[in-house]
């Protein structure tokens, strides 16, 4: 290691001693005029900040290797990690024989013998565990300059704390799933193996519910004849907020680290947060709390509210209620379900000493799941009450029947008499909610129809939750069951729940094809909604075959006059826009819109509803002068067309002004249609906030463009307060608020300020979508250009790589998205220094772009042609393309 390797890793552990407001005046007098060094330890510890400390190793972010094409039989597709030992790929196997995806580890180069031995240690761990629920070794190498590597079992899912919230599982669903991954840990264990760095990351569960064990890259040998030299430096190998008291201490470690790192896992399962987070951002503060073992219990944590501060810095309040919901319970019966035997496990789990907790993950995994079934737990000390309540619960029905028996003799013949007019009164009771399911079943379809009235305050959540207690009285009546069914999708869809959601409408369907019942009106209604779902969650080519079901049912059932057809025409036009196929978008809608008018007349309601909509696809053709002509037709057709409601007048006008604000020239044209509509809009309502939302986005830009930062910055955090306020923190759309505030905070020079939003967005949509969603694409975008001004050139091309394998896999390598993320990541490689790759992909851009006719961007890839040649000293080469950007 270089002496200037040292100092500068030297410099990054001593300001980690430090509170973060210190660290930066400490490195910059540390550095002194070694402008080089300063910045390589404000990069470390920004990379601190952003991953957890010693997640990383520091000499791992020296690394800029590049990704090599193919390994083996192996094509490298994109790079999903980074660690200590090296870098992790996804990649293919396509060697003419069969095709699988892989994950493969390049060791980084220049590792020290130890860590080369750790990766030899590694593939003997891996090349032993072979159990369901560990990730597999599939093949290892030696790449050409010589690096080792891992080639392991792709492993499709989702990390263990993010599934169990987006599939809102209950208590006990987290429960058994999680005594899965203890036993998988117990598994290792007995192959005498540690894994020392358990966290949600390194578990995760595939579509179909399975868990999987990921990352033995740290982990710790207990039988030394596996390796042929010791492992030290187990201080380095860990994730601060997981790690146990004696890895904090730099103490030896044994099976019951792993129960520690458990116990931290299950509680944040649990309660949505960590027993010590609050003390995350200080190193010595972090490691005191998690030593003196202050932790609250988690059955009076989730009952109360907290304000958090991320890793980025960015404050988070944990809502008890929001807690509660994605646990299908309220917070006090929550509450409940933890006090008591959970409390306990958790205790015994996290004590400070480790000779206290359990002595294995399958001691603990046992307590479980004797807590499932009602038996007493080893690591709650109860009574001989707590004893017989358990053997009560365990057996209530014979409990019960000696119950009654002991009434029946105690109060004679009048309590028996009594009892059988209570059992009566309940069977009639029954027939009647039975005989009356369908009247409730109109009732919750027609609850949120204009005028409807209740007689009691209810929020939408409850009428979700009242439809989903009566389903299983339904049994005998799928069709409404179904009917029920899909009618709670369509409410989780308008709450941005689109899994659960998705996951009510497919269960409605299946019970219409049960019953052959699929082709018919409503079974294209549900198709119709499911496919609207699958577009929300980024599935387009999923949710484009869904519609072309539901038009090939309705042409066969339903008149060609039916609006339902419509309104599958929309949809269509609408999933060709996600596609990036703007071309066959307008044709489709074009084709809705005739076929309205020769079925439903001029001025129909969903015939000028459609226009708007052909007139938006008009604009993202960049086709604006027919744009704003479909867009006036529709608002001169709008007073003709009954029906129509404020929203969708409000609509129109919008999409108009949006159109006009597209053309530069038309600035306080733009500005004057918006503010004019923005007066009779009100914060108090809903529909309302939709549109001033949208009005006050655009005149940001508009502010932005001729320099009012300020105001425009204003504008933002209004629109984002709004968005928190009625749709919550974690929802997408305020997600997109924020990634909009933090690129003008960027725009005002307000780097590390600007970072933290935008990293706090991309984290919310990685959660809410997935890592394969073209929204997560866009924030990934975004953060490159806070990374690139930070000078963390790396992760600016890893984060443009990222989005560049999404738009390349949603919308094809020929897509307006697609050149925009190459064109980037070449102005990066060329920053970086390596001209020849940056050269490459923006030849790759140009042809693209002129291939598609893209104008546009041809002028922009000119143009960061102009910013390459220039910064490598190619005078001549530079101007030819500064002439060609200015060419019309």
């Amino acid at each position: 290691m270089s002496p200037d390797r040292t100092r500068i890793e030297s410099l990054f552990e001593a300001a980690l001693e430090l509170e973060p407001e210190q660290r930066f005046e400490f490195v910059v007098a540390s550095c002194g005029t070694n402008d080089a060094m300063r910045d390589a330890v404000l990069q470390l510890l920004s990379a601190h900040s952003r991953a957890g400390v010693l997640d990383v190793a520091p000499a791992a972010l020296f690394d800029e290797q590049a990704m090599p094409s193919r390994l083996g039989a192996y094509r490298l597709l994109r790079e999903i990690g980074r660690g200590g030992m090296g870098v992790v790929y996804d990649a293919e196997r396509d060697d003419g024989q069969f095709r699988r995806r892989a994950a493969i580890k390049i060791i980084r180069q220049g590792s020290d013998p130890e860590l080369l031995q750790r990766v030899l240690a590694e593939r003997q761990i891996l090349a032993g565990l072979d159990h369901p629920n560990i990730a597999r070794l599939v093949d290892g190498g030696i790449t050409p300059d010589g690096r080792p590597y891992l080639v392991m079992e792709h492993v499709d899912g989702l990390p263990i704390d993010v599934y169990c919230e987006r599939m809102r599982l209950t208590v006990a669903e987290r429960l058994r799933l999680f005594t899965v991954v203890a036993r998988a840990v117990e598994f290792a264990h007995r192959n005498l193996i540690v894994h020392r760095d358990l966290k949600p990351s390194n578990i995760l569960v595939t579509p179909d519910g399975r868990p999987k064990l990921l990352d033995f890259g740290v982990a710790k040998l207990l039988h030394p004849w596996l390796s042929d030299a010791p492992i030290t430096r187990e201080r380095q190998a860990l994730t601060l907020e997981y790690a146990s008291p004696e890895q904090l201490r730099g103490e030896s470690l044994t099976t019951t680290t792993d129960v520690y790192s458990l116990g931290v896992v299950l509680y944040e399962l649990l309660t949505g947060r960590r027993p010590h987070e609050q003390h995350e951002r200080s190193l010595p503060a972090h490691t005191a709390a998690v030593c003196r073992g202050d932790i609250e219990r988690a059955s009076s944590r989730v009952l109360r509210s907290e304000q958090l501060r991320s890793a980025q810095g960015v404050e988070r309040v944990v809502d008890p209620a929001v807690i509660a919901h994605a646990r299908q319970v309220t917070p006090p019966r929550l509450a409940r379900q933890l006090v008591g035997d959970i409390d306990a496990i958790l205790d015994m789990a996290l004590r400070v000493e480790p000779v206290r907790r359990y002595g294995s993950a399958e001691l603990m995994a046992h307590d479980i799941e004797r807590h499932l079934t009602d038996r007493t737990v080893h690591a709650h000390q109860g009574s001989r009450r707590y004893a017989f309540a358990k053997l009560v619960r365990r057996h209530r029905i014979p409990a019960l029947a000696l119950a009654l028996a002991i009434a029946a003799v105690v109060g004679g013949a009048a309590a028996a008499t009594w009892q059988a007019t209570i059992a009566e009164r309940e069977r009639q009771r029954a027939e009647a909610a039975l005989a009356d399911a369908e009247q409730v079943a109109d009732f919750l379809v027609g609850l949120f129809n204009p005028g409807d009235q209740l007689s009691a305050p209810m929020t939408v959540r409850d009428v979700v939750q009242r439809g989903e207690s009566h389903l299983d009285e339904l049994r005998a009546q799928p069709d409404v069951q179904a009917r029920m069914l899909g009618a709670i999708g369509a409410i989780q869809e308008s709450l941005g729940e689109f899994e659960e959601g998705q996951r009510a409408t497919a269960r409605a369907l299946a019970l219409l094809r049960a019953e052959d019942a699929e082709e018919s009106a409503q079974g294209a209604k549900l198709l119709n909604q499911f496919g609207r779902l699958l577009r929300r969650r980024g599935e387009y080519d999923s949710a484009q075959a869904v519609f072309f079901r539901a038009r090939d049912i309705q042409q066969r059932v339903l008149d060609p006059a039916d609006p339902d057809l419509s309104e599958t025409l929309q949809n269509l036009a609408r999933i060709s826009v996600y596609l990036g196929d703007f071309e066959e978008a307008e044709r489709r809608a074009q084709a809705a819109v005739d076929l309205q008018l020769r079925t439903l007349g001029e001025a129909h309601r969903m015939r000028v509803n459609m226009l708007t909509q052909l007139g938006a696809i008009q604009r993202a053709r960049g086709r604006y002068v027919e744009s704003e002509r479909t867009l006036r037709e529709a608002i001169a057709l709008r007073p003709r067309a009954v029906g129509s409601t404020r929203s969708e007048i409000l609509n129109d006008r919008f999409q108009l002004a949006t159109v006009v604000h597209a053309d530069s020239t038309r600035a306080a044209e733009a500005e004057a249609l918006f503010r004019a509509e923005l007066p009779g809009l009100r914060e108090d309502s809903r529909d309302d906030v939709a549109f001033l939302t949208w009005g006050e986005e655009s005149i940001a830009e508009l502010l932005e463009r001729r320099g009012d930062l300020t105001e425009g910055e204003r504008l933002r955090r209004h629109v984002y307060d709004l968005r928190a306020q009625y749709l919550g923190r974690d929802h997408t759309s305020t997600a997109g608020a924020q990634m909009l505030l933090g690129i003008t905070i960027l725009s005002a020079g307000r780097l590390e300020e600007a970072h933290a939003h935008l990293t706090e967005a991309a984290e919310i949509y990685r959660r809410a979508l997935g890592t394969r969603h073209p929204a997560y694409a866009i924030s990934q975008v975004n953060l490159s250009d806070s990374y690139l001004a930070l000078g963390q050139r790396a992760a600016a091309d890893t984060a443009l790589g990222t989005a560049l394998s999404i738009r390349g896999e949603r919308y094809g390598p020929t897509s307006h998205g697609y050149i925009d993320a190459l064109r980037r990541r070449g102005i990066v490689r060329a920053r970086m220094g390596r001209y020849e790759e940056a050269e490459a992909m923006l030849d790759e851009a140009l042809r693209i772009a002129e291939s598609q006719g893209y104008t546009s961007y041809v002028r922009s890839v000119h143009h960061s042609f102009a910013d390459l040649y220039t910064a490598w000293r190619r005078p001549a080469d530079a101007a030819r393309h500064r002439e060609l950007a200015s060419t019309p």
